[in-house]
């Protein structure tokens, strides 16, 4: 009833999944079922479901991919979490990968953060469903400064169609 009443394009579901919290077994008989049932709901109601799942997702991408959920929000990149993006663009092709990097990398120096991107998008066969954030969390250390140079290059790369 909630996805078919509420006005949100989309729904999100704060998950928190890792398989350092538990295994992809446990993942497929406790998880997956529920979730792909929430997002069949949403998908009928004319809504998108987005997953916040942070953490060590590798091991869960051919699961994760059968799931008809729209997007990934936090997308983590090691060593917080343990897929790239070229990972989770091969496993899941048809999701939105939100994230792509981690609260760890952002206390580098611009420049750093900058490289890393700028590798990780290389990786990728495509820009399409890519959406670059801190991956969940911005470290309370993190400067300005770092946001705004890091911010203006991500603006200014240029796009994969």
């Amino acid at each position: 009833l909630l996805a078919e009443l509420h006005p949100a394009d989309a729904l999100y579901l704060i998950e928190n999944t890792s398989t350092t919290l538990l295994s992809p077994a446990q993942y497929r008989r406790y998880c997956a079922v529920h979730i792909g049932e929430y997002a069949r709901l949403a998908h009928a109601a004319g809504r998108h479901l987005v997953l916040h799942m942070c953490g060590h997702l590798r091991a869960l991408l051919p699961q994760l991919r059968a799931i008809p959920a729209r997007a990934f929000e936090a997308f983590t990149s090691p060593p917080v979490g343990n897929a790239t993006l070229a990972e989770g663009r091969a496993q899941c092709p048809d999701k939105c990968l939100i994230g792509g990097t981690n609260a760890v990398l952002w206390l580098r120096p611009a420049a750093e953060i900058i490289a890393r991107l700028e590798a990780d998008l290389a990786a990728l066969p495509h820009h399409r469903g890519v959406v670059i954030t801190s991956g969940g969390m911005l470290p309370p250390r993190c400067r300005p400064e770092t946001l705004r140079e890091v911010g203006q290059w991500v603006r200014s790369y240029p796009v994969r169609m």
